[in-house]
C-alpha cells in the first residue's frame, strides 16, 4: 500500500501522517518513507513524500483488516488537523484513488470509496 502527497506541504504532511500511522499501531505493519533513486556519485536518495505500508516479511501481503485500519486512520488524520492536502492512495490490489481536501471538507465519502476499492480482488 502506498500513500503519495501532491501539495505544497507534501514533505511535512507525509512525515506527520507516517508518525500518526505508527502511533495508531496497526498490528505488524511497518510504515516507511520511500527514497528517490540513487544518483551516480550520490550518498543516498532523498526521501520522497510517499509512505509505504508493508509487513516485515517480504512474501506476505497486507491483510484486508490491516488495510481497512490504515484507511480509517488516514481519514481520521485528514479530519483531525483540518489539513489542505492532495494525496493518492494505491491499494495492495493495484486500485488507486485521489483525495483532495481543503481542510473543511468532509472526506468520509472518499474514505468509504477507498475502502471499497481496496477490498475488491485484484484483476491480475
Amino acid at each position: 500500500m502506498e500513500i503519495e502527497f501532491f501539495d505544497e506541504k507534501a514533505d511535512h504532511n507525509s512525515s506527520d501522517l507516517m508518525r500518526w500511522l505508527r502511533d495508531e499501531g496497526v498490528s505488524e505493519v511497518m510504515f516507511d518513507r520511500k527514497r528517490a533513486p540513487l544518483e551516480p556519485g550520490g550518498m543516498g536518495g532523498d526521501f520522497l513524500p510517499v509512505i509505504q505500508a508493508s509487513l516485515p516479511y517480504a512474501s506476505a501481503t497486507l491483510s484486508a483488516p490491516a488495510v481497512l485500519l490504515i484507511i480509517k486512520s488516514i481519514g481520521t488524520w485528514l479530519q483531525a488537523a483540518k489539513r489542505k492536502t492532495k494525496i493518492r492512495i494505491k491499494c495492495p490490489n493495484g486500485a488507486e484513488l485521489n483525495i483532495e481536501t481543503d481542510g473543511n471538507k468532509n472526506v468520509d465519502d472518499k474514505i468509504l470509496e477507498l475502502a471499497k476499492l481496496c477490498s475488491q480482488h485484484s484483476s491480475h
